[in-house]
């Protein structure tokens, strides 16, 4: 049968027929039933059967098959059966008969507290010496049940303690002597270890015969009040040496071998400088050396970075611990270029430094068209091979801004020179002809009419040139192999020619194939597996094989176009055991949903794209 997928309730009108049993997984809601009072003798009712199908049956069978013990069923009618001696039916009512229940019918242990009334608060029930029930009062305030081996009754504690009304205990002041206490008093209690012992924990003892409480902490500072020499200890612990206290023979020499570190050695007990122990490191900017001090014999660091910056002198800088020449903590002097002399790195002798004249340099430096004397360089035209000019060239001109000399293309000077009706390409310049002008042996002239739709209309002075298409010959369209002429509107609106074939091409939308300039419709046709990612056009699958769920995701909306339509189509296996989800790629939604699920043999569902991240069903 055919299926259709549809989010939300499908609204028909008329009768529909099924003719085949028809299983709603969902439940059936008959909303549009109207009420009415239900004949129990008579009228039917509709109930799902252990086949799986829906039947019908009688009410009346319905509520006869109900009735169990104690019920009985008549017409669709309940009833409940009654001996009516002990128990009837009163108005619709089930209840006990007067003197229905006797004393058989009660059990053991059956009469509760709730059915015993008018005990006096705080009496207890008690057999008394005939075996009979009765209530013994209850006693003063702070007094307990005692028995005597015969009776019980209340009595008062004396002695050593008394007991107050709610049951506390006190015991009288004085009242506990050390013959009452057991051996194990102390050794019987769980032993406190070291670590747990608190500065608030607190002990007893004896103050000249009177029992009073010490804490540990004041036990403790009792015990470091005492400690006197060459330290003390403080309340709390803190132990104080005294001033110059510790001498020589009390600190063994291996303090010093310990202390020495890398560059300190130690013998007997004395450290001494050791710069052999010292790790050989490369000197670098922000480095320290160590000095010491003319001004007070002491030793101090000092960066190497200061250290470069006090060697440098005049003509030297430094930074970062690098010393370099600096020229400019030279005196400013007019230069003399016929006799002064500049410094060099002499490359063919090592890279060496020496001094050279400015003549000489000039002399070294001055090339074709370039003079040199007494250090001064000037132009020497004379020196220049000739050359026959050409696009590309420059020449040497004289700023009129900046009176500077400089060069200039020739191609930028036939720029200069075309004024109005004239062009410069290419350092040439040309007459700009206008439509249908053309040079004709360096004469400016109308052009002749030719062939393939150009047609020109004589006037004077208004010579044109029009496409004219009555004038083409007639042929018969190879859409595979000619091509048309077109306005390029992505290279300045520039005609060129562009293939039938490409153009049909790039107008093939969705929906629609092109082959050698040929338009077909048709869909893209694919095969869908769980996992795969849905593509536009029909998507099918093929039997699954086994329950559980396959998953089919739509493609990112960054690749779709709105309008692009997409099929799927189930396999034949499946089922709500078997079902087809179809997912979302990112935040895109179907109808409003963020999936579907398709769970019948060969169901179908198709979609548009119709705006960002949006699909509706078609």
């Amino acid at each position: 049968m055919a299926y259709k997928f549809q989010v939300g309730s499908a609204v028909m009108s008329g009768s529909t027929k099924f003719e085949d049993p028809l299983d709603a997984a969902g439940g059936i809601k008959l909303s549009g039933v109207a009420d009415t009072a239900i004949a129990v003798g008579t009228d039917d009712i509709l109930f799902r059967d252990s086949d799986g199908t829906m039947k019908r049956e009688s009410v009346a069978d319905f509520v006869t098959a109900m009735a169990g013990d104690g019920i009985a069923a008549s017409s669709g009618v309940f009833a409940v059966g009654v001996d009516d001696s002990t128990v009837e039916l009163n108005s619709d009512a089930l209840r006990i008969k007067d003197s229905g229940v006797a004393t058989a019918k009660i059990a053991d242990n059956a009469v509760t507290l709730a059915k015993l009334a008018g005990i006096t608060r705080g009496s207890i029930i008690l057999g008394d010496s005939s075996g009979d029930p009765s209530l013994l009062a209850k006693g003063s305030s702070a007094q307990f049940l005692q028995s005597d081996g015969t009776d019980p009754s209340y009595v008062s504690i004396s002695g050593d303690a008394t007991v107050a009304a709610g049951g506390a205990l006190t015991i009288a002041a004085e009242a506990v002597h050390a013959s009452m206490m057991n051996d194990d008093a102390i050794s019987g209690h769980t032993e406190l270890a070291h670590a747990d012992i608190a500065d608030a924990d607190e002990m007893l003892i004896s103050d000249g015969g009177v029992l009073k409480r010490v804490g540990v902490d004041s036990l403790r500072d009792h015990f470091f009040g005492v400690v006197s020499g060459d330290a003390t200890v403080a309340d709390g612990g803190a132990l104080t040496i005294a001033a110059n206290a510790v001498e020589d023979s009390m600190v063994n020499d291996n303090v010093a071998t310990g202390l020495a570190g890398v560059g300190l050695s130690a013998a007997s007990g004395v450290m001494a400088l050791d710069l052999n122990e010292l790790v050989a490191e490369q000197v670098a900017s922000g480095d320290f050396l160590a000095f010491v001090d003319s001004t007070d014999n002491g030793t101090h660091k000092e960066t190497v970075d200061d250290l470069a910056t006090l060697f440098a002198g005049t003509g030297l800088a430094a930074a970062s611990a690098v010393i370099s020449v600096d020229l400019n903590e030279l005196s400013a002097a007019s230069v003399n270029v016929a006799n002064d002399s500049f410094a060099l790195i002499d490359a063919d002798d090592s890279n060496g430094s020496k001094k050279e004249s400015i003549a000489d340099l000039m002399t070294a430096v001055a090339g074709n068209g370039l003079a040199a004397a007494s250090g001064v360089l000037s132009m020497d035209a004379s020196e220049l091979a000739q050359a026959a000019i050409a696009d590309g060239d420059f020449i040497v001109i004289e700023d009129a801004t900046d009176n500077s000399t400089k060069k200039e293309a020739v191609a930028d000077l036939a720029t200069l020179f075309a004024g109005a009706g004239l062009s410069a390409g290419s350092s040439v310049m040309a007459v700009v002809t206008g439509k249908g002008l053309e040079i004709n042996s360096d004469a400016v002239r109308v052009k002749t009419a030719s062939a393939g739709g150009l047609t020109r209309s004589a006037g004077t002075g208004n010579d044109e040139l029009a496409l004219n298409m009555d004038g083409l010959s007639a042929a018969a369209v190879d859409v595979g192999a000619d091509s048309i002429a077109i306005i390029d509107g992505d290279d300045s609106d520039k005609t060129k020619k562009e293939s039938i074939a490409d153009l049909v091409t790039a107008m093939a939308g969705t929906g629609l194939s092109a082959a050698s300039g040929v338009l077909n419709a048709g869909l893209d046709v694919a095969v869908k597996s769980d996992g795969n990612t849905l593509a536009v056009g029909l998507n099918y699958m093929a039997d699954m094989g086994s329950d559980g769920e396959d998953t089919l995701t739509l493609p990112a909306s960054a690749g779709l176009t709105v309008g692009d339509i997409i099929h799927v189509k189930a396999p034949s296996d499946c089922s709500s055991a078997r079902t087809v989800k179809i997912a979302r790629a990112g935040s895109q939604t179907i109808d409003g949903l963020t999936q579907l699920i398709i769970e019948s043999p060969f169901g179908a569902v198709s979609m548009v794209y119709v705006a960002a991240d949006t699909f509706r069903l078609i």
